[in-house]
Parts: C-alpha cells; sequence; structure tokens
C-alpha cells in the first residue's frame, strides 16, 4: 500500500493521530503534517498537491467537524472524548476507503 499523507488543521491533531493510528493499522505507512489552522491548511492543499514527488502517495485533508452552532472561534459543544471518537470514526472511514480504492482491504 502506498502512503497516505495526512493534511491537518493542527499539531494537537497530529499527536492523537501519531498514537492512534499505529494501534488501529499497524502496517499503515502514514504522514501527519499539521498546519496553522483551516486557513492555513485550506491555502497548502494546492501547494502540497502540485509539489509531492512520491509515487502514489494518497492526501487525506481532515478538517474540523465543528458542532452545529458553534462560533468560527473554534469551540465544540462536544467533549474531549466525543471529539476523539469522531476523529477516529473519521480517519477509520477515511482509511477504508482509501484501502477499498487501492485493493488492500
Amino acid at each position: 500500500m502506498s502512503r497516505i499523507v495526512l493534511l491537518i488543521e493542527e499539531y494537537s491533531m497530529k499527536v492523537l493521530l501519531d498514537s492512534l493510528l499505529p494501534r488501529l493499522f499497524p502496517n499503515l505507512e502514514f504522514l501527519c503534517v499539521p498546519h496553522e489552522g483551516k486557513n492555513d491548511l485550506e491555502r497548502s492543499i494546492p501547494r502540497k498537491l502540485r509539489a509531492w514527488r512520491e509515487p502514489g502517495v494518497r492526501f487525506v485533508p481532515q478538517r474540523h467537524e465543528r458542532a452545529p452552532g458553534t462560533a468560527r472561534s473554534g469551540r465544540y459543544q462536544l467533549g474531549a472524548s466525543a471529539l476523539v471518537r469522531l476523529a477516529r470514526r473519521r480517519v477509520e472511514e477515511r482509511l477504508a476507503a482509501l484501502a477499498r480504492d487501492t485493493g488492500t482491504s
């Protein structure tokens, strides 16, 4: 399977994914690239897609899923454990789709 590059909004998500993904998917080759917020992430995606020179790499932009009615400041209505479950579910869904696409599931 080719390497997966996770483009994420902030460093704290990198810390979470760096510890969680190897437990969930021991054979997964991945790289987490943190950004300084949503705007930085959005601006960097086109540059990274054009400039990355690794054959077969798959990019997965990972944005925060804000709870309905929350301010743009990034405050969540969900507790920390709910956010971890949400992040895990989203990552599992995307990785399963990538595994299906590459025929490694």
